[in-house]
């Protein structure tokens, strides 16, 4: 039997320069020595030590031919900081700038690579319409939220961002950031890999427990919504994802037939 490999869970190594690029005015007059998003001072990428890394294109390309991928799903790397901004107008252009380099530098340079949009959780409003444009204009797959914030993703006032997802036939993917950033009350982990480890399951479960009980399946019922959790197989990686319409807690195995409800 064959099926299409897809990397679902790529991850962009964008830069301050890249994104600064694509600012409005008079943002695109900020200084790069002061980071865009807030970080945690882990060395996440771990660059020229672990791996390969790929903020262009070209790069992506390359990476899915060396992985015998047909397709990747793109995600940001230092854009999984977006909700611990403080500055809500801030978040709104800087998503946009985020969104629409991914899509100059990377998505439009091949039909193999699908953008996932980073949305602003700080004003869901503006997160919709940008969900709206990246999907419409920009040929994006779905948008991301992240598990890793100070928000619960079930609240009422995220359901413009759902809404729309679910009338655009678009996903919602809920990633976390590997964090522990919003730790508070307790010690910090010493090693970026226990982080990492604990943030992905923990802020994931977090999220999904918010979203069952406070209503989203109920209120959208034809919304896709999908974990980044992470089977691996070898080098290939594969999200799984949790709908209104589940019937098993068994993830879905990975096809090449089309799905009536995911655009990956």
């Amino acid at each position: 039997m064959t099926f299409e490999i897809i990397d679902a869970d790529g991850h962009v190594t964008e830069t301050w320069e890249q994104i600064a690029r694509h600012l409005e005015e008079p943002y695109r007059r900020r200084s790069l020595l002061t980071p865009f998003f807030p970080q945690d001072g882990w060395d996440r990428r771990l660059m020229g030590t672990k791996g390969d890394w790929a903020g262009d294109g070209k790069s992506w390309v390359e990476a899915l031919d060396a992985g015998g991928m047909s397709m990747g799903v793109l995600y940001p790397t230092l854009g999984l900081f977006m909700p611990f901004l403080r500055d809500v107008e801030w978040a709104v252009v800087l998503c946009r700038a985020y969104n629409t380099m991914l899509y100059k530098d990377v998505t439009s340079q091949s039909p193999r690579l699908k953008g996932v949009a980073l949305l602003p959780l700080q004003d869901p409003a503006a997160a919709a319409r940008e969900l709206e444009r990246c999907v419409s204009e920009l040929g994006f797959v779905g948008g991301m939220v992240s598990a890793d914030s100070y928000y619960l993703l079930g609240h009422p006032r995220f359901d413009p961002i759902y809404a729309t997802a679910q009338r655009l036939r678009v996903p919602i993917g809920v990633h976390a950031a590997g964090t522990d950033m919003n730790a508070v009350g307790h010690e910090p982990f010493p090693k970026f890999i226990q982080a990492h480890t604990v943030s992905h399951a923990f802020a994931q479960l977090r999220q999904i427990t918010s979203m069952m009980f406070d209503g989203i399946p109920v209120r959208f019922p034809e919304l896709s919504i999908a974990f980044s959790r992470r089977d691996r197989v070898g080098s290939r990686t594969f999200s799984s994802a949790w709908t209104r319409n589940t019937r098993s807690a068994a993830p879905p195995r990975p096809s090449s037939s089309p799905s009536r409800r995911r655009r990956w």
